[in-house]
């Protein structure tokens, strides 16, 4: 055989730490996009591939404080070589989690928004121009059952929901009128 009949678990360690690598990374940028979409701010796709890609800025430093402890000649050579080398590895690692936190995110986002629906907003809220946070507000789930008794225990549920959104939208209000 290739390696002698002799059996390396390197490369099975190594590729479950990229598995796991790569779901951390994942979850991470969801959330992250999560607390932005929070605070009403909607440019987070260059967010999301920055967080993801920031993981190779670790290994970097990582390579760096492993450099004394190879075994290289003095020479520039080996050391340009050396560094080259490990350039390309965190770019190729800036690339692989940062499209990988890109998408998670964006995979994420669609869930998100496709479980909601814009309630009717009052043409004068319409020109207040308030934003993703007044859609947040005003949004509600889709029902999902079709019993006729659990349905109208649900519509008031949701109408207890939404008045407690709403008595919450103008306290927003109030409070951002009083701070001008």
């Amino acid at each position: 055989s290739i390696w002698l009949r002799q059996y390396y678990y390197t490369f099975g360690f190594g590729l479950a730490i990229y598995i796991i690598s790569l779901i951390s990374v994942g979850l991470t940028s969801a959330v992250l996009v999560y607390m932005q979409l929070a605070f009403e701010n909607h440019r987070w796709w260059w967010h999301s591939f920055a967080c993801g890609g920031s993981t190779a800025a670790f290994i970097a430093v990582y390579m760096w404080m492993y450099l004394p402890n190879l075994q290289l000649d003095d020479s520039f050579l080996s050391q340009f070589i050396y560094f080259l080398y490990n350039f390309w590895i965190c770019f190729g690692c800036m690339l692989v989690f940062g499209s990988t936190s890109t998408l998670s995110a964006l995979l994420f986002f669609f869930k998100l928004y496709s479980t909601l629906e814009p309630d009717q907003i009052d043409a004068e809220e319409e020109e207040n121009d308030e934003g993703a946070g007044y859609f947040m507000m005003n949004a509600r789930i889709p029902s999902t059952q079709s019993n006729d008794d659990d349905d109208n225990e649900e519509d008031q549920q949701q109408e207890k929901v939404l008045m407690r959104l709403e008595e919450a939208n103008k306290a927003h209000k109030f409070r951002r009128a009083n701070a001008v």
